[in-house]
């Protein structure tokens, strides 16, 4: 029989990766297709008759489970309208089979309606998005909150916080953080509470018995071995001192050179005191290491008696025995500190979740899991399940923590326990790659997905269902070039960790084996000799222009820039050269630091076209710093800095210091504020800037959504709105920062919480993390991290933040493993033997994942890499060892890469350049005949929705003009809001809601008194009656015609129905027939529409004028007179 060639060997693993007949995991490399096969596994388990709601299909984030939503429903959707021939021959690929009957063809086209129609849809979603859905499925079995809300990152922040300050007043933690000030800094305390809050899920297994702190001391003490507290352990070394040798030792020492008497001053002082620290320095240094020769040779000669004093054997041999146990003493009573914090916190941050009703994250999976290995619940909740899921499929299965392996193990025994609930065979499909695994700070083990293959493998094989474990090693991604440059990098490496061998052998083969990449490495970036000395009032975090950083990030941009403008070549989707572009470039970091930001700065400076940061926050962005300084000066325009900020930005555009700035605030009277003189000023160069903030003192009181969009779609004098002008000083990547923060307004708003001080002191506390999903090029360089660009791929990839080396310390000093856990606080020298241990397990996986993520790196290049790096620590070019850049660099020379001159001087080369011809298209994409479906006739556009807002209404009036349309407004807030507020309160409540609203005290108190007089007027009590709703929205269709609108007050009986509308024209028509025709139509439409949404009962409909207060009821008749005259009867 024929051998299979490599592809055909990568398409029989794919197809056997997809076949739905039998459980799988699969292990496969990167770009090697693994969605793909998801995706082609879902499709093949529909089309045998699964329903879309019985998969439950996992994968690791929001935006893979879109992704991969996305890609399905294409495909779906595609066989929809695909030609039965052409559907035919994609059902054999994708099958396997031969023949394809028309029910077959029919049953393919039916997916995706059924797909869209099943309530709920196809459950692809994340591990949390699972666990929300179960809890409020079994929300009593789970003793989870009633309609519990899910605490996010900043809601847990504040949370925690909370549960901070409630920790002040409790003893066992004072105790605790006073040990651990004494030996920490601030920064250190700081970094190490961060860690415990991140980790207190794994550290509360660790602290048994937390109400009983003299058990959970117990505890802690007897895994270090410790026996005795430190002073104990001291006194009893000096207790047990032989004192009359070194008596003798000190009268002999003082004959002796200097060296030897100083040893007999330390002996003398220490028989003196008897104090341990004493006894200690007989022995130590200051840095606490033994001395060498505290007594010298000629001195040992004439007295050999005192060498057994300095041995093993002797008093020194004492010391070391004795300081090993005040070492794991000390590592004890430190980690005791530490867990004890932890239990304190999270029983406090646990009791306020609770009093909120709020879940977190991790209370999800740890709730979830409870649930289904509950004895009582879980096999009920299991049977529930049973009828329901037939199918799991988890996605970046390296990537899933064991707490989430341990929430999905009781569903998948559930699926070997027997024929289940149901006669149809049921699967498990695992795929990932351990040489992957990136994020242990989240729970990820390389280990633990090896073990969960063999528990799925001897799962399934005890009920003799079938199970395959197939590897997929074929990149469909990358160019040869590329993965030589890969396989050789790794070569030699442990890279997967714990898991057996054949995880960390890395061998990749190409399916682009025609295409012609290029791999490229270049020297380090120097550091100067010697940095400029800064000017006393540079800014602290100001770097150098010829700093290693700085010279890098604009090498990597000229490189960008050149490569584009040489028009070198990059491969489109079907392998075809066309020029590159600025979205084929990504650039990867290993954090954003210095330089990350350098980089986007010198990118820009280039004039490429860049996306911005892929993860930001919020309040430290420059364009929402600009939005919020307006809200600032909204508020207190007498705060000088706010205001000079808001002057230079780009709202007010005076950039020069000297001349703008300087001239308004220089020489200003004692007390004499910056806004009182841009105010008083008479020159025309800050008349914009005068007017913009009279107008944004006067919106002072709006909400915080409406004062933000006011002031980006407001024009300024040449035309340029808000947003414009943020564009053309920051760049179009401001959007989505600017987008957010209208988000988080438009949010505040909705929980009642719109005011301007109380949004800008949410955003201002508010530390989560922005994440913005970069996944597309849209035309834009990349800069992201390695981390964030998990799953992603690009034509060029830069490297430049290679010459750090692992990270072997412990964060914080906490190293955390396996249910055991050490606080080390000094040096790898003092370690105790669990503490050493504990060390050494956390540097073995440290440099594992150090390395896994350099092959996450490189591998998502497709056709071209480059690897640079800055210069670190001492030296002009110096890296940390280990590291990537001369990992890198040995690769290449493996290969036998060629020299080729960089910025920094001659670098290595594997692979050549490709260029394309200036004629070549530059989308990449080739179009095929438009289907027959796309020439059709378009059909009629649908009536447009009558729209029947206030403004629509009004806008028809020939009463209408600017300052009506905002009396109007006032008092329909008003009639709005204080009906609700209780009548001694409302005229106190009234004015101060004027007031926010820039109104000044007249004509204020005009509008109050007549919305009061319509409020407290007996004739409309029931329009204000418990049965009545303010602004009650309302969609409907009447006569074929989409009507939407707001009924300003609504009263709903259970045989009648009362629609009032609040006008405030002067005077009010004295008869219904003389009220202006649109009004009349606008209460019509409101009236069909109320029939419709309420059969069966009376609907009456009538205006209030507000100017007198006058009644006006309308007549059926009138109305439908109305709707006859505007043609829609």
């Amino acid at each position: 029989m024929k051998p299979l060639s490599a592809y055909e060997a990568a398409q029989a693993a794919q197809a056997a990766a997809a076949d739905p007949g039998s459980s799988v995991f699969v292990t496969a490399n990167a770009g090697s297709g693994k969605t793909k096969v998801l995706i082609d596994r879902i499709a093949r388990l529909l089309l045998l008759g699964s329903p879309p709601s019985s998969f439950l299909c996992i994968t690791y984030t929001k935006a893979a489970a879109a992704e991969m939503q996305r890609r399905l429903f294409g495909r779906l959707g595609g066989w929809c309208v695909m030609e039965d021939a052409k559907l035919a021959e994609e059902l054999r690929a994708l099958t396997g089979r031969s023949a394809v009957s028309s029910s077959d063809l029919a049953r393919a086209r039916a997916l995706f309606a059924q797909a869209l129609e099943t309530p709920g849809g196809l459950k692809i979603q994340t591990i949390h998005a699972f666990c929300e859905r179960l809890l409020a499925r079994f929300p009593l079995e789970a003793r989870a909150p009633p309609g519990f809300e899910i605490a996010d990152e900043a809601v847990s922040k504040a949370l925690i916080a909370s549960a901070w300050d409630a920790l002040a007043s409790d003893a066992r933690a004072g105790q605790a953080l006073r040990r651990l000030s004494m030996r920490l800094d601030q920064g250190r305390l700081e970094a190490l509470i961060s860690r415990l809050v991140s980790q207190s899920g794994a550290l509360a297994a660790l602290m048994p018995n937390t109400d009983d702190a003299e058990d959970a001391s117990d505890a802690i003490r007897a895994r270090f071995g410790v026996v005795e507290e430190p002073s104990s352990i001291l006194q009893r070394l000096v207790k047990n001192a032989p004192w009359a040798e070194l008596r003798h030792a000190a009268r002999v020492l003082m004959e002796g050179s200097k060296t030897d008497q100083d040893t007999a001053q330390l002996i003398r002082r220490a028989l003196e005191t008897q104090a341990a620290e004493d006894y200690l320095c007989i022995f130590l240094t200051q840095k606490r290491e033994f001395k060498k020769k505290p007594i010298t040779k000629p001195m040992l000669d004439k007295h050999p008696e005192l060498a057994s004093l300095f041995s093993g054997l002797g008093a020194q041999g004492a010391v070391e025995e004795a300081l090993a146990q005040v070492r794991a003493a000390e590592r004890a009573l430190d980690t005791e500190a530490a867990l004890t914090v932890s239990a304190l916190l999270q029983a406090a941050y646990r009791r306020r979740k609770e009093q909120r009703g709020a879940l977190d994250f991790d209370d999800l999976i740890e709730s979830a899991t409870a649930l289904l290995r509950d004895e009582a619940a879980g096999p009920w909740v299991l049977f529930k399940l049973d009828g329901g899921i037939d199918h799991i499929l988890i996605d970046e299965g390296q990537d899933t923590s064991p707490s989430q392996w341990a929430l999905l193990e009781p569903l998948r025994n559930e699926f070997f326990a027997g024929e289940g609930a149901r006669s149809l065979r049921r699967t498990v499909f695992a795929v990932g790659d351990p040489k992957q695994s990136i994020y242990s700070f989240q729970g990820a083990d390389p280990a633990r997905f090896t073990g969960e293959a063999q528990a799925l493998s001897s799962a399934a094989a005890a009920v003799g269902a079938p199970f395959i474990a197939p590897a997929m090693t074929m990149s469909f991604r990358s160019t040869p070039e590329v993965l030589a440059a890969v396989d050789a990098t790794f070569e030699g490496l442990t890279a997967a960790g714990d898991p057996p061998e054949q995880f960390n052998t890395i061998a990749h083969v190409a399916k682009r084996a025609e295409a012609q990449g290029c791999v490229e490495w270049w020297p380090i970036a120097p550091r100067p000799e010697r940095l400029p000395a800064k000017a006393w009032d540079a800014p602290l975090d100001q770097e150098p222009d010829d700093s290693a950083t700085a010279r890098l990030a604009a090498a990597v941009a000229d490189a960008a820039a050149g490569m584009i403008a040489a028009q070198e070549a990059v491969s489109d989707e079907h392998g075809a050269d066309r020029p590159m572009t600025a979205g084929d470039i990504l650039v990867l970091v290993r954090s954003r630091g210095r330089l990350f930001n350098q980089l986007l700065q010198a990118c820009k400076r280039k004039g490429l076209p860049v996306a911005g940061a892929d993860r930001l926050m919020l309040a430290q962005d420059i364009a929402v710093q600009d939005a919020l300084c307006l809200i600032r000066v909204a508020i207190d325009p007498y705060d000088d800095l706010s205001l000079a900020s808001f002057l230079k930005g780009p709202w007010g555009e005076l950039t020069d210091d000297d001349a703008h700035l300087y001239p308004l605030a220089a020489h200003r009277a004692e007390g004499e504020s910056l806004y009182h003189r841009l105010m008083a000023s008479s020159d025309g160069l800050y008349a914009e800037a005068q007017a913009l903030l009279a107008r944004l003192r006067q919106r002072r009181g709006l909400p915080a959504f409406e004062f933000l969009a006011q002031a980006l779609e407001e024009r300024s004098s040449d035309g340029r709105s808000g947003w414009r002008r943020v564009f053309e000083r920051l760049g179009p990547e401001s959007a989505d920062p600017l987008q957010e923060l209208l988000n988080k307004a438009l949010a505040a708003g909705a929980r009642g919480e719109s005011g301007l001080q109380a949004f800008l002191r949410s955003i201002e506390q508010d530390e989560a993390l922005i994440k913005r999903e970069l996944e597309g090029p849209g035309g834009a360089l990349r800069i992201m991290t390695v981390h964030g660009a998990k799953g992603l791929e690009a034509p060029v990839v830069i490297l430049p933040d290679t010459t750090k080396g692992p990270s072997l310390g412990a964060d914080s000093g906490l190293f955390l493993d396996h249910g055991a856990c050490a606080l080390a606080l000094t040096g790898r020298g003092e370690d105790d033997p669990v503490t050493a241990a504990l060390r050494v397990r956390h540097e073995a996986r440290a440099l594992g994942e150090h390395w896994r993520l350099l092959y996450v790196a490189m591998t998502r290049a497709r056709d071209r890499l480059i690897v640079c790096g800055h210069g670190r620590g001492q030296g002009a070019g110096a890296a940390e060892t280990q590291c990537w850049h001369d990992q890198v660099r040995i690769g290449l020379e493996r290969l036998g890469a060629q020299s080729f001159d960089t910025p920094f001087g001659p670098g290595l080369r594997h692979g050549r350049l490709r260029s394309a011809s200036a004629a070549a298209p530059t989308s990449g994409k080739r179009h095929g005949d438009l289907p027959a479906w796309a020439t059709l006739a378009l059909t009629a556009a649908p009536a447009r929705p009558v729209s029947l807002r206030p403004s629509h209404a009004t806008s028809l009036s020939p009463r209408s003009d600017r300052q009506r349309f905002r009396r109007g407004t006032l008092i329909h807030g008003l009639l709005q809001r204080l009906p609700e507020t209780s009548a001694p309160r409302r005229r106190e409540a009234g004015l101060a809601w004027l007031a926010r609203q820039g109104v000044e005290a007249d004509p204020g108190e005009a509008y109050l008194a007549e919305a009061l007089a319509v409020i407290e007027d007996p004739r409309f009590a029931d329009a204000f009656g418990p049965d009545s709703r303010a602004e009650a929205p309302i969609v409907a269709t009447v006569h074929g015609r989409t009507v939407r609108g707001i009924i300003d007050r609504l009263v709903v009986r259970d045989d009648a129905v009362l629609a009032i509308d609040f006008k405030t024209d002067r005077p009010p028509p004295e008869t219904a027939d003389a009220a202006p025709l649109e009004y009349v139509l606008q209460m019509a439409l409101y009236r069909a529409a109320l029939l419709q949404a309420l059969p069966g009962r009376r609907v009456d409909c009538a205006f209030v004028w507000t100017y007198a207060p006058v009644v006006t009821p309308l007549s059926a008749e009138l109305m439908e007179e109305s709707l006859r005259r505007a043609g829609l009867d």
